[in-house]
């Protein structure tokens, strides 16, 4: 079994290649419940110390937190999200 330093090393490896260091563009069809379910699920992850989200470089957490909120921003929803949140 890999430990967490090796699996991290992996994966950075992996990311490095040129393949990964450019933008994509994703299909804007995403409709309003994808987007708040996609936001969700990845705040709790994240807030969990899900090892997933061990093995990403740093800074890609803000990264990825950036593009949440800009998902939820162009779908109308962050003041529906930031309530939703708050009956957790």
């Amino acid at each position: 079994m890999m430990t967490i330093n090796e699996k991290k090393q992996v994966f950075d490896a992996m990311l490095s290649t040129n393949e990964w260091a450019g933008n994509v563009k994703l299909p804007p069809m995403a409709n309003r419940k994808i987007v708040l379910l996609f936001a969700l699920v990845v705040e709790k992850e994240l807030k969990s110390g899900s090892e997933l989200f061990d093995l990403f470089p740093e800074g890609l957490s803000k990264e990825l937190d950036a593009f949440i909120k800009e998902c939820l921003e162009k779908a109308g929803l962050e003041m529906f999200y930031e309530k939703l949140k708050a009956f957790k």
